[in-house]
């Protein structure tokens, strides 16, 4: 194009056209990132823990990230007690039967998962944290030593699923995870300086205000012993 009667050089239109290519490839860029933003997170409550143990500073979580069509599942622990997580469960419900293929797509330095796991099934699940487990699609586990190839507390430690949506929408599978209706169990070992291991799952719905009921049961109980 001609202006004010001067012809661009060739470099100056290449330079214009390079430009012009990096501006729509960090334009996509932003857009990719924006597409797979956080779309929430759960935390993991412990509904089994056999030893009493003290679990202050004890912090589960799951992130889940919209990818379009499949849903990543970001596990952390975020503890500052010592823990780690050995094995992770999805439930088994009508959702995750209409969704696709469940695998690892990313481990962060010190964690080493693989597909299965044991046992097959956590720990039966008291009332006060909804259903009974209706059975498990999908396990993770950590490889050989577990403890030691798990995800650590304190480390920045995580392990990344991808849960493809299959004849879902990947809006109505993080919600499913958000509310309850799909959960995840984990089973979490080298716990406090004794070492216990203890059972958590992502809340249920209809899960917390039977938790509040029960706690406030307790501190019922200790007043009427303490009068």
């Amino acid at each position: 194009m001609v202006r004010g009667g001067q012809v661009p050089k060739p470099s100056q239109e290449r330079s214009h056209l390079m430009h012009t290519r990096l501006s729509l490839f960090a334009a996509a860029a932003v857009g990719a990132v924006a597409a797979a933003s956080s779309a929430g997170v759960v935390n993991f409550s412990v509904y089994e823990n056999a030893h009493s143990a003290d679990l202050s500073g004890l912090s589960l979580t799951a992130e889940f990230i919209d990818q379009g069509s499949a849903v990543d599942i970001v596990f952390r622990n975020e503890s500052t007690l010592s823990s780690v997580v050995t094995v992770i469960y999805l439930e088994l419900c009508s959702l995750t039967s209409a969704s696709g293929g469940i695998s690892i797509v990313d481990q962060s330095a010190g964690v080493s998962f693989a597909s299965g796991g044991s046992p097959h099934n956590p720990a039966g699940i008291p009332d006060a944290f909804g259903l009974p487990w209706g059975g498990t699609i999908a396990r993770f586990g950590a490889q050989s030593p577990g403890p030691m190839n798990g995800i650590n507390a304190g480390l920045g430690e995580s392990l990344t699923l991808r849960i493809e949506c299959g004849d879902l929408s990947s809006a109505d599978l993080v919600s499913a995870f958000l509310s309850g209706e799909i959960r995840i169990a984990q089973h979490v070992q080298s716990v406090g300086p004794n070492a216990v291991s203890v059972w958590a799952v992502t809340p249920t719905p209809g899960a917390i205000p039977l938790l509040a009921l029960a706690g406030l049961g307790g501190l019922s109980r200790r007043r009427r012993s303490d009068s």
